[in-house]
């Protein structure tokens, strides 16, 4: 009896991993989705001071904080700053500052400016 109490705590904790699984997956296709439409929106930005619509996070699901409001203000942001909002996004963190600042730009849907 209790071998089998046993094996039914491995499956439940099995069955709890795999549901926590798929509400990850389920989040970030919902959020590659807004962002898809948000991607679509900022490629239209054409001046630095012309509004961003903020993406969504692919670690909260929500509309990422302290994104910038505009391409100036994107321009000006802190390596550190970048790096925390290519986290978000789900994007590799690595190069010189220029090349996250420019990998940043394109996660953004920023593509009718000279990058």
């Amino acid at each position: 009896m209790r071998i089998m109490r046993n094996e039914m705590q491995t499956i439940s904790r099995k069955l709890d991993g795999l549901d926590h699984k798929v509400d990850g997956l389920d989040r970030k296709v919902t959020v590659s989705n807004r962002n898809a439409v948000v991607r679509a929106r900022n490629g239209t930005v054409v001046r630095g001071d012309m509004d961003l619509v903020p993406l969504h996070s692919v670690l909260t699901g929500e509309v990422i904080d302290d994104f910038p409001d505009n391409v100036d203000q994107l321009e000006r942001l802190h390596a550190r700053d970048v790096d925390q909002l290519l986290r978000h996004l789900g994007e590799p963190v690595t190069g010189s500052a220029a090349e996250k600042k420019r990998n940043l730009k394109f996660a953004t849907g920023l593509v009718t400016r000279e990058l």
